[in-house]
């Protein structure tokens, strides 16, 4: 096709479909430091919202959802899938994007989240705020004035009620660190080392993006995981922040043949 040809006119303009990028994401200051790279995958999972309605995919509420195929939408993308995983986490993190689990055994579901405009971003952010602080303070009395909390076990446990990304994956979360803790006193003679609640975050992010990824949601298969670990000849530690790291969660789910 010559290049005139290729040239829009008025009654041209609107036979070819488009991905939408709300002009939120591009004027409200709010969301100047989220990659151009993940706002345009936004207007792609907010296309697939069509399909969403095709499906009937709605949840009691009337709410649509979806579900993140991860290798299709990084074939489409031609991009890896850890880099769409690290887009995805962008607009996670701006409030974009909405992940819930449903339970062992099902893929999580996925809502895409209206932009913030600027004149309801500063009531936004001033009510996220004054929630968080309020948050924040409780949990720091409750864990100060709790003298229980002074195992590893039961500390990483509150954590968890914090950091987890859904309210519902605290039980998930919950017992792959315990069945961890346990297996590493009984291979290690020795409790695990206690771990900053930014190392539990860490840990938490990374099994929930590999979970989404792999689509290993059933507790048992993450303790098959966590099996392998100890017992292959890897030199080191077997420090949890080691063992939730990509590529060695990779090649021990490899091993179980998850993946």
């Amino acid at each position: 096709m010559k290049i005139e040809e290729r040239m829009y006119t008025k009654s041209s303009y609107d036979e070819i479909r488009f991905y939408q990028v709300p002009k939120a994401l591009m004027e409200n200051p709010i969301y100047k430091d989220i990659s151009m790279s993940a706002k345009l995958v936004y207007a792609i999972l907010r296309d697939r919202q069509d399909l969403s309605i095709k499906n009937n995919w709605l949840d009691k509420n009337g709410k649509i959802y979806f579900y993140f195929d991860c290798r299709k939408l990084s074939e489409l993308c031609n991009i890896s899938t850890s880099t769409l995983n690290r887009y995805k986490k962008e607009l996670i993190n701006a409030e974009l994007l909405l992940s819930k689990r449903q339970g062992q055994g099902k893929p999580n579901i996925m809502y895409v989240l209206k932009p913030e405009t600027i004149e309801n971003a500063l009531i936004s952010h001033n009510d996220y705020t004054r929630v968080a602080e309020t948050t924040t303070q409780d949990y720091s009395k409750r864990l100060h004035n709790d003298t229980k909390l002074n195992d590893t076990k039961s500390i990483i446990q509150n954590y968890i009620n914090v950091v987890a990304p859904n309210g519902d994956n605290i039980e998930f979360f919950n017992s792959i660190f315990n069945y961890y803790f346990d297996t590493y006193k009984k291979y290690m003679n020795k409790e695990h080392p206690l771990l900053s609640k930014k190392y539990v975050k860490q840990i938490v992010d990374n099994i929930d993006e590999f979970s989404d990824e792999y689509e290993i949601f059933k507790v048992a298969d993450w303790e098959s995981i966590i099996d392998m670990y100890f017992n292959s000849n890897l030199d080191c530690d077997r420090n949890m922040i080691h063992f939730a790291q990509e590529e060695i969660l990779y090649n021990r789910a490899s091993n179980c043949k998850l993946i």
